[in-house]
């Protein structure tokens, strides 16, 4: 009766060890199709977060994760759509800006240089600081455009030192008027 109850015994621990290698092994593939996935995704968020728009998941699954994958690649197209759509308004407006910027700036040339007629000299010091803001927006316009060449790859970057000092009073000469107005 002893032996009966060993091989039983044996023979339930083999039926065990065998179910829990088997249960081991599913939850692992299980696991497996689900991480992967997982993964993926989380590599594509990351790329998209350092601004690789042109990423996508690459999963083509049937399932709430293929559905969930599908999801988040036509999200990264709509940003990659916006972001050109952004370029491309950036880079037209600014071209737009620059014909009529030049045309004003010519146009102060002309009267800081008297070919209309006179000017006291309070007239030519506000003429000299509206010509200084038109070449200040004629610089920024160019800026932009070089932005948007330099977004859709067609120019390289060239770095260069800049005078903080002067910028600062660059910046302190455009609002000095009106800070000397209001007593600031």
């Amino acid at each position: 009766t002893f032996e009966i109850v060993r091989r039983a015994r044996r023979q339930s621990v083999i039926w065990l060890v065998g179910a829990a290698v088997m249960a081991f092994g599913l939850s692992a593939l299980i696991g497996l199709r689900i991480l992967r996935p997982v993964r993926s995704l989380t590599r594509t968020a990351e790329e998209l977060g350092r601004g690789n728009l042109a990423v996508r998941t690459g999963i083509g699954r049937e399932d709430e994760i293929g559905l969930l994958a599908r999801q988040f690649d036509r999200m990264a197209e709509s940003l990659q759509q916006l972001d050109e759509l952004k370029s491309d308004f950036v880079a037209h407006v600014s071209h737009e800006l620059r014909t009529p910027l030049t045309s004003a700036k010519l146009s102060l040339a002309n009267l800081q240089d008297e070919v209309i007629g006179p000017m006291r000299p309070e007239q030519k010091e506000v003429v000299a600081r509206i010509r200084s803001d038109m070449d200040r927006l004629i610089h920024m316009v160019n800026e932009l455009l070089d932005l948007a060449r330099l977004e859709a790859g067609k120019v390289d970057l060239a770095r260069e030192p800049l005078d903080l000092a002067t910028v600062a009073a660059q910046a302190v000469e455009t609002v000095q008027p009106l800070a000397i107005q209001k007593g600031v």
